[in-house]
């Protein structure tokens, strides 16, 4: 039993010298690296918190990804129970004028060709031409879904600079819908319109700063790509006999959606995550 145990103790030997001479083996490497570009050396010798750069190294890509994964992972759950994910859409009301719909009572007859019918769609038609018939197109209950599936759209960056671990990362979001319940105020019994708000892509290049000193994580940097002003909404729909409206429509479903969206997203959804990210990394001691 003791030639066992000699035997088991070797071996925690040997693989403890393994672990040791590849770590400094690395150490090693690194600083032929620095000693063989002088620009670099002064760059040590300004921020010696840069030395640290040659230790985080060592922690792995996935290390990394996983601790923002996670966060994100914190987000999507807490995103349905703060409402944001469906997030409803107010309400839309949007006037028209059936003078600007030729033959717009047709769809309510259904035998043109009799006599009868013949005669209604003379009548209808004249009093589409000469006279302004108001309705309003309505879009209720607009829900929008998908903020919740916010993901890495890139693997996480560490640098060391100015005693401040800071690390950067890709984030993304697609895909996002919102459905609205059309209807019309004067519309034909086959009247079934179909609306619906699409934003294919949200992106977010997200930073945070974790100081070395030991304080706490600071609030995180969010750059939307593309800006948020510049997001781009389309609008899906089919209106049957309103179609001629489609083109004054859109605008007045995508500015609305757009606002809601950007107000959102520049509010609470920056509030969760930065919320997040302080349970996940409060500090330095988070990365290790």
């Amino acid at each position: 039993s003791s030639t066992c145990g000699k035997v088991r103790d070797q071996s925690v030997v040997i693989s403890l010298y393994s672990s040791m001479s590849s770590f400094f083996d690395k150490i090693v490497d690194q600083g032929k690296e620095i000693l063989q570009d002088p620009s670099k050396i002064n760059s040590y010798v300004e921020d010696p918190s840069k030395l640290l750069n040659v230790g985080l190294n060592f922690i792995g890509q996935d290390v990394l990804d996983n601790l923002i994964d996670k966060v994100l992972d914190a987000c999507k759950s807490s995103m349905g129970d703060a409402g944001l994910d469906p997030l409803p859409i107010d309400d839309i009301t949007i006037p028209y004028s059936l003078d600007k719909m030729t033959g717009a009572c047709a769809p309510f007859l259904k035998n043109k060709n009799s006599a009868l019918g013949e005669l209604l769609l003379a009548l209808c038609t004249c009093v589409a031409k000469n006279m302004n018939i108001e309705g309003d197109l309505f879009l209720k209950n607009g829900s929008l879904s998908g903020l919740s599936q916010i993901a890495r759209s890139a693997p996480t960056k560490l640098e060391v600079a100015n005693n401040v671990v800071k690390l950067t990362v890709g984030l993304g979001v697609t895909n996002l819908e919102s459905p609205f319940e059309a209807s019309a105020s004067i519309a034909s019994p086959d009247f079934h319109p179909e609306v619906k708000a699409i934003v294919e892509k949200v992106g977010i290049n997200f930073g945070v700063e974790v100081p070395l000193s030991g304080e706490k994580t600071t609030a995180g940097s969010f750059e939307f790509d593309p800006p948020l002003d510049d997001l781009p909404v389309d609008v899906d729909m089919k209106l049957d006999e309103l179609g001629e409206l489609e083109p004054i429509v859109k605008p007045l479903v995508i500015n609305p959606v757009k606002k809601k969206i950007i107000e959102i997203l520049k509010g609470e959804v920056k509030e969760l995550i930065d919320k997040k990210i302080q349970e996940y990394i409060p500090g330095v001691n988070a990365l290790t």
